[in-house]
């Protein structure tokens, strides 16, 4: 199984967890290499999660979202939104880090995928 998940703002954070649930990619990527990303053959997840983004979200910033979430469909998945308030107060009151992570997205994508296997699989894979 391969998951997917995107924290999307002016450049998204992206981290991909691999079959073996060993294997973790941390990457940032700006709105064209987000497209590039997306429409690649490799993008072929079985689960993707994206962090829910406030309503009040300027225009450029849903439609990353959008466009991650209409991505996830053409691929037959349906994506999983987790709003920050559930994952965020876990992520602290476990003290997770990302030691992998150079930008506060990609931190924020690991966790989000930590928060994803926590709650679905009961499973902390630790630091990537």
């Amino acid at each position: 199984m391969i998951i997917f998940t995107f924290d999307t703002g002016a450049s998204t954070g992206v981290a991909v967890l691999n079959s073996d649930k060993k294997t973790t990619l941390v990457l940032t990527l700006d709105s064209l290499a987000l497209n590039k990303f997306l429409l690649h053959d490799d993008f072929a997840p079985d689960v993707v999660v994206i962090e829910r983004i406030p309503e009040s979200s300027n225009y450029s910033l849903m439609m990353l979202y959008e466009m991650v979430k209409e991505f996830s469909l053409i691929k037959g998945v349906v994506p999983k939104l987790i709003a920050p308030t559930q994952w965020k107060p876990v992520a602290e009151a476990r003290k997770w880090k990302c030691s992998k992570a150079t930008t506060q997205h990609e931190k924020d994508a690991f966790f989000l995928l930590r928060y994803y296997l926590w709650i679905t699989d009961n499973v902390d894979i630790g630091d990537a």
